[in-house]
Parts: C-alpha cells; sequence; structure tokens
C-alpha cells in the first residue's frame, strides 16, 4: 500500500486496515502488539492487542489515573499498516478504551490517532543530492525522474474536503502570492475538494520546520477567515531541499463554517458593473502577513475566529452562537484596543475620560470611613465604584471606531445598540420561553450585526479596504 492509495481510503471515511509491528511508548515502558485501524468521516483509531510471553505474563498498559492529561503525558504510538507503509502517531492521549480478555490483564485497548504521520520512503526520502548521486551513479538522466520538479526550498501541498472557495469569478484555479510562498488554489471537478500548492519563492532560506509551519498555517488562517471555513487540510505534505520530511493524515472531517463569512459569491462578482468588487488573492496576501507576524494578537484572533466559524456552524443552538459572538466581539474590541494603545489617544481626543476618573477619585475620598467599617452594603457601594471602568467594552469600540476612520452615528452605533440587546439580557435575565416571533427576529438581526462587526474591526486591523458583506441575514454589502 502506498501513501496516495491510503490517502484515498480516508478520503472515502470508511474503511479498516491490519496493522503489525505496533509500538506503544508510554514514557516509561515501551508495548508491543498488532491490531486493526478503524477509518470514519470523525476519527481515526487503532484497535491494539497487547503481545504476551505467557497467557498469565506480560505488557499491561499503564494503570488509569484520574486527573488532567495535558501534551506532557501523550504518548507515541508506531506501526506498520498492511506490511508496506510504515506511520507514527506523536501525540496520543494516553487513556483510550480498554477491555479485559481475562481477570487482572489488559491486553486490548482502542486509541484515537491524530494525527497520523506516514513515513516518507523511497525516492521522496532522499535528499536532492542522494537522488542525484543515483542518478549519475547509474548512468541515468534527472529528466523523467522529477529529480527538481521546482527550485523552491519548502514547500506545501494540502488537500481540503470538499472546500467551499468563494470566489465566482477567480475560476478553478487561483494563483497568487504571499510575503514567502506562491500559491496556487484548484477545485477538484470529481471530489469539489480544494487542493492547496505553496512554493516558497526563490529567494527564501528555510529557518527549520517550526517556522516553516507557522507560515503555512498562517496561509491556512487566511484562507479560513476569507471562506469563513475552518481551513484544516486532511493531508499535508511538506518538503524541504527537495525532500519529503512530513506526511499528515488526519480524518476526512466536515469541516466547521459560519454564515457570517465577510466575503460570499455573491460579492465576488458585481452583476450591474460586471466588475470584480474585492480582490481574493491580495485580500489572502495581506491576511497572511498578518498572521505571520506570530504577535501575542494574531495569535488570539487566530483563536477567536475559530471559535467564530464553530459558534456558527450548522446545527448550533441560535442562542448559543449569539451570546457566543457577544463575548467574541468583546474580546476583539479589548484585544484590538491594547494592541493599538489606544487609550491615550482616546484620552486625548475626549476630556470626559479623565473627568470620569477623577470624579471617581474624589467619591472614593469622600466615602465614610465608619460607614465602611460597619456597613455591609456601603462597602459594596465602594467596590462597585472602585472596580468600575474608564474604559469599558463600549467606550473601547468608540475608540478603535475612531482610529479607523469609521462612522459612528447611525452606522457602527447601531452595531453597539445591538450588542446591547443581545448580550445583556442573554447574561442577566433573558425570558427564553415566552419570546414572541419580533424578539426572535430582534436576536437573529443582532446576531448578524455584530459578526459583520467583528469581522469589519479585524479587517481594518488586517489594512483591507474594499467591499465586505456587513450583515449575512439582510444580505447588506457596504465599503469599508
Amino acid at each position: 500500500m502506498t501513501a496516495d492509495e491510503f490517502v484515498k481510503i480516508v478520503r472515502k471515511g470508511s474503511d479498516k486496515l491490519r496493522v503489525d509491528e505496533i509500538i506503544i511508548n508510554t514514557g516509561s515502558q515501551e508495548l508491543r502488539g498488532k491490531g486493526m485501524l478503524y477509518i470514519n468521516r470523525k476519527k481515526i483509531e487503532v484497535e491494539v492487542t497487547i503481545s504476551k510471553d505467557e497467557p498469565d505474563k506480560g505488557e499491561k498498559l499503564p494503570e488509569v489515573r484520574t486527573g488532567v492529561y495535558t501534551k506532557r503525558d501523550n504518548w507515541k504510538l508506531a506501526g506498520l499498516i498492511e506490511d508496506t507503509l510504515r506511520f507514527k502517531c506523536e501525540h496520543i492521549h494516553p487513556i483510550g478504551s480498554r477491555q479485559w480478555l481475562w481477570p487482572g490483564n489488559i491486553t486490548r485497548c482502542t486509541i484515537d490517532i491524530h494525527p497520523i504521520d506516514l513515513i516518507p520512503t523511497g525516492w521522496e526520502a532522499g535528499t536532492r543530492k542522494e537522488r542525484k548521486e543515483f542518478l549519475e551513479q547509474n548512468k541515468m538522466p534527472p529528466t523523467g525522474f522529477g529529480l527538481d520538479k521546482t527550485e523552491d526550498n519548502v514547500s506545501f501541498y494540502a488537500t481540503l474536503l470538499e472546500y467551499p472557495l468563494n470566489t465566482l469569478s477567480w475560476g478553478k484555479e487561483i494563483k497568487g502570492e504571499t510575503e514567502y510562498f506562491d500559491f496556487v488554489l484548484t477545485k477538484s471537478e470529481d471530489t469539489s475538494d480544494l487542493h492547496v500548492s505553496l512554493e516558497s519563492k526563490k529567494e527564501y532560506t528555510s529557518q527549520g520546520e517550526e517556522k516553516d509551519w507557522k507560515r503555512f498555517y498562517a496561509f491556512m488562517n487566511a484562507l479560513a477567515l476569507v471562506n469563513g471555513t475552518n481551513a484544516w487540510p486532511y493531508r499535508i505534505q511538506y518538503w524541504r531541499a527537495g525532500q519529503k520530511l512530513i506526511d499528515r493524515v488526519t480524518a476526512a472531517k466536515r469541516l466547521a463554517k459560519t454564515i457570517h463569512a465577510p466575503f460570499p459569491k455573491t460579492l465576488a462578482f458585481n452583476a450591474k458593473t460586471g466588475s470584480i468588487n474585492w480582490d481574493f488573492p491580495d485580500t489572502i496576501k495581506l491576511i497572511t502577513k498578518f498572521f505571520e507576524t506570530e504577535s501575542t494578537l494574531s495569535e488570539e484572533v487566530a483563536y477567536l475566529m475559530f471559535l467564530f466559524r464553530q459558534a456558527g456552524s450548522k446545527g448550533v443552538h441560535r442562542d448559543i452562537t449569539t451570546l457566543t459572538l457577544c463575548v467574541l466581539f468583546e474580546n476583539v474590541v479589548r484585544h484590538i484596543f491594547k494592541e493599538l494603545k489606544l487609550e491615550e489617544k482616546a484620552r486625548i481626543e475626549n476630556p470626559l475620560y479623565n473627568s470620569f476618573e477623577q470624579a471617581k477619585k474624589t467619591v472614593l475620598g469622600q466615602m465614610d470611613s465608619k460607614l465602611l467599617e460597619s456597613d455591609d452594603g456601603y462597602k459594596r457601594v465602594q467596590s462597585v465604584i472602585r472596580t468600575s471602568e474608564v474604559f469599558n467594552a463600549e467606550r473601547m469600540f468608540e475608540a478603535i471606531i475612531s482610529h479607523f476612520g469609521l462612522q459612528w452615528k447611525d452606522d457602527m452605533e447601531l452595531v453597539l445598540k445591538a450588542w446591547r440587546r443581545a448580550r445583556n439580557p442573554s447574561v442577566h435575565q433573558s425570558k427564553y420561553a415566552t419570546r414572541s416571533e419580533d424578539d426572535l427576529k430582534e436576536i437573529s438581526l443582532a446576531e448578524s450585526r455584530i459578526a459583520g462587526a467583528i469581522n469589519i474591526l479585524l479587517l481594518k486591523l488586517f489594512g483591507y479596504s474594499g467591499y465586505i458583506r456587513h450583515s449575512a441575514f439582510e444580505d447588506g454589502y457596504r465599503q469599508i
């Protein structure tokens, strides 16, 4: 079995394969066995029968312990699929489901493996130098053997299951570039899978695997944000200096997506003017550059937008989606305000902030110390005043809108009102059982506008200007 044949089975989403020469490294011992690999849409798992020298003696898995497991507790697993394909998994959760085949002895366990790294062999596993020497020794021409398919130093080739690319006007294949890579996105006509090719530019020099992978995921984060769909490939091949180093495979899962994507298919082409309203390759390049900074803000944004897509995915209850988006909106606002250091600028533009702080200080100073010692209610009032924020989420939002040069009155202030209407009742006193149809409609519109505002804030943070969809449920579009 070849790696490509195995990936076809994973893509199919249902099968089982024999696995031999299994080695489980628990950190304190090595266990050996054989078993079966079970593949479905949600996961890939291996059922392992632990080898035994004698029926009543032999190797045992460590006892299950209670508590919280972290990455430090992970096991490692390696094996051979169908006698030919070697694989490993560096991150095995150390529990699995276990079976006792006779009293006192654990002999079989079922373990999720995510992801699987297929071990490159043969021609692909060799370096350029090794392949060149082989061809010279055997007096064989380099052409026809793909000695150097490209001159790039680093390449990634990835495949995403039935990925919805929101680019009607760009065709089946899209080419573009980031700061470090040239990319090609190709939609498969047979499967609707998306094939991603990233090949480094000639001037690019790899700084190591970790850095290469971070730049790859910066691109995938940009792709996910633009399309509103998690960009999780079920296969990723990583090449460096002409050698395949990693061939990583996961279950071919259905990917979570949100209706609140900023660039839907309907935006790509303006039927009235016959023109494209936004440039997909340039937008990807711009957002990738932000995620390539590897700053605290970029990492937070990547995680927040993952939650954004999960919250808006199919099957999630609307109340959960709305409440989650309210929290994410506040988090995005606080992160941008802090990272852009907008407090000083806001204080200069609006003297009321300093006035509030002075008033707070005065009131606290005037409070009666005797009452504070004896009256719990008075203490509570003091606590409320002391913890009141000069810059709460609403004031931060106003400062960000001013900084980005967006219109406040009758525009972004409506988003703030929608956020208040959706958040405060949900957090404090919502009457879920007695809501009218008009109430539900209002909450839905608030959800749509809050999601649109999150997209607007982030795209302005990235430096984007142009058309986006600001409200999915209203099919509303605007230029920012």
